[in-house]
């Protein structure tokens, strides 16, 4: 099983890299797009609500992202770039 310490931090340094946080003042927090199930943001949310408790409930947008690895990092980047907020299928959890 792999170490969780090293993929809490794996995974953190991730959402370093992903972007500027002055962009995102007006969210709680910003993920990227995971071709598979779970992703890093499952995954840290699990880990996230096993520390404090609360509810975990799917973020679903309504234009699926691609199967595919590198087509779904273009329309990640694309978005990030763009400053997009894609429609929740959703929004209220």
């Amino acid at each position: 099983m792999e170490d969780e310490e090293a993929a809490v931090q794996s995974a953190l340094a991730h959402y370093e890299s992903i972007g500027d946080r002055e962009n995102y003042s007006d969210v709680d927090a910003v993920a990227s797009a995971s071709v598979v199930a779970p992703g890093n943001t499952a995954h840290m949310a699990q880990w996230i609500q096993e520390y404090v408790g609360g509810e975990l409930f799917p973020i679903v947008v309504t234009e699926t992202y691609p199967d595919n690895y590198d087509e779904c990092m273009e329309r990640a980047a694309d978005e990030k770039a763009e400053n997009a907020r894609p429609e929740l299928a959703n929004p209220s959890g």
